[in-house]
């Protein structure tokens, strides 16, 4: 075979092979969208399915890579967030977002150690953000470092965080002066000829009193600078069940078994093992969940489908309002399958 055929032939595999590297980078592309679209409607275990056909094809889809470790996260499957995670820095290098979430997830882990060292670089790598100070607030006042967690927490009022102002107020005494604005200057007032030549008249009426223009009989104005922080009783032993069907009873309870609920979605969970799936959930005023995650320690079924499902269909029940800026408990899905 000549030198000229097998260059050819070199040639053609070499398109060919091209061509089919260009097919799976878009075939992984509209792959990644679609995980993505699963992943902001909460499906979150049919997102992973196909993130893990994504890096099987290609292991270096370091996006893929990140997603998936969110994914993981929002399942519970914090260990798995954690390696994915680190793959990805291998890959990619550090940021932000990525040290934000290895530190939620050690501390799911309850590596309060280690999720410490990633929030006091966030500290200093994102300086103005004060949620960073108050996380980091949270671990030292635990471990017993209470100087520590108040130089934070007053650190991440002043940044405006309200959680670390609450605790700052409480734990460490710190007062947050209000400054009241300064009262505007009265406009200097005209006086009519009249008006001038009748005060003189009095002032010559030895009858007339001297009066001090300054002098008023009505009590001077009394501004109330004071913050009112009393927020409506919770109760924390308050706990409700709203049975949906033979086999899967809903409670709420520790701290939101009070809240009044407007409105409920379908709710089918089908399963071969009785057990719990346990979320955390927390509800802001107006009655709209504010987030929604699995409970890992108190939760006995881990299967994926059913714990995104119960994230899904969490955060979408309807709370009526209440006074309660934000109110957080346990939703508990009961499952019973023995009947």
């Amino acid at each position: 075979m000549s030198k000229i055929t097998l260059f050819f032939i070199n040639l053609f595999l070499f398109a060919q092979f091209t061509a089919h590297s260009q097919l799976l980078e878009e075939d992984n592309n509209i792959l990644f969208m679609k995980a993505n679209v699963l992943y902001d409607s909460d499906r979150y275990d049919e997102a992973v399915r196909l993130y893990n056909r994504i890096l099987r094809d290609d292991p270096t889809f370091s996006r893929a890579l990140f997603m998936r470790g969110k994914s993981k996260f929002a399942l519970g499957a914090f260990k798995g967030t954690k390696n994915d995670l680190l793959e990805y820095i291998d890959q990619r290098g550090i940021n932000t977002e990525t040290i934000e979430l290895l530190a939620n997830s050690e501390l799911k882990l309850n590596n309060d150690e280690v999720a410490l060292t990633y929030l006091e670089l966030l500290t200093k790598l994102q300086p103005y953000e004060g949620k960073y100070f108050a996380n980091a607030a949270n671990i030292h006042f635990d471990k017993g470092n209470k100087n520590k967690a108040c130089e934070y927490w007053i650190q991440s009022a002043k940044l405006g965080n309200p959680d670390g102002a609450k605790q700052a107020s409480i734990k460490c005494a710190y007062d947050q002066t209000i400054h009241l604005p300064s009262r505007p200057t009265e406009p200097e007032k005209t006086v009519s000829p009249a008006v001038m030549e009748e005060n003189e008249a009095s002032l010559d009426d030895p009858m007339t009193e001297n009066i001090d223009s300054s002098y008023t009989s009505e009590e001077p104005e009394v501004i109330d600078v004071s913050v009112n922080t009393t927020t409506p009783h919770v109760d924390m032993d308050s706990s409700q069940d709203i049975v949906i069907d033979d086999e899967l009873t809903l409670t709420f309870k520790s701290g939101i078994g009070s809240r009044k609920i407007d409105d409920l979605p379908n709710i089918l969970m089908l399963s071969d093992q009785s057990g719990n799936v346990v979320i955390d959930l927390c509800i802001g005023g107006g009655g709209k969940v504010t987030s929604a995650s699995l409970n890992n320690e108190l939760t006995t079924i881990f299967r994926s489908s059913l714990s995104s499902l119960a994230i899904r269909k969490a955060k979408d029940i309807a709370f009526m309002p209440s006074l309660v800026e934000e109110q957080c408990g346990l939703l508990i899905f009961k499952i019973n399958t023995e009947g």
